[in-house]
């Protein structure tokens, strides 16, 4: 089974991730870590202003992050046995998950969701909601137990 894990840096992300990891059968499920980081508008906007090396350092950072948190999970899906690749993709993350779960044809797409800290996911054109009504696979969506949302709080 091909599964494409869409994560970000949210407290979901990592519940999605050890979902995962319990469910990985060795030598027959093979895992994509996807992080797509979102062209941020200031960047776009620096054609305007010029360069700014404080953006341009930011942007760097965030990457480096994204960078690091697919390979902090990799190491630990390879570990149980998973065959795993990772992937940091760059854009709107619902096209870009779409779009990877597509050309890596995925059996599944697992990404985490919090409705009190994410909102705007669960609105209209929100991430998951988009990805499970568009994707031509699976979904599925891994909520944060209720036990550990209380201690988010």
């Amino acid at each position: 089974m091909k599964v494409l894990l869409a994560i970000d840096e949210s407290e979901p992300s990592e519940v999605a991730a050890r979902m995962v990891l319990e469910q990985v059968r060795p030598g027959s499920t093979e895992v994509c870590i996807l992080n797509v980081v979102r062209l941020p508008t200031l960047l776009v906007a620096r054609e305007m202003v010029g360069y700014d090396p404080a953006l341009e350092n930011m942007w760097d950072m965030r990457v480096e992050a994204a960078k690091g948190m697919v390979e902090r999970i990799a190491e630990r899906l390879r570990a149980s046995g998973a065959k795993t690749s990772t992937a940091v993709e760059f854009g709107e993350p619902k096209a870009k998950i779409l779009e990877v779960a597509d050309q890596w044809e995925a059996d599944l797409i697992v990404m985490g969701s919090d409705r009190r800290t994410r909102l705007t996911e669960y609105l209209p054109g929100g991430i998951p909601e988009a990805v499970a009504r568009r994707a031509h696979c699976s979904v599925e969506i891994v909520r944060v137990p209720a036990k550990e949302a209380a201690g988010m709080a």
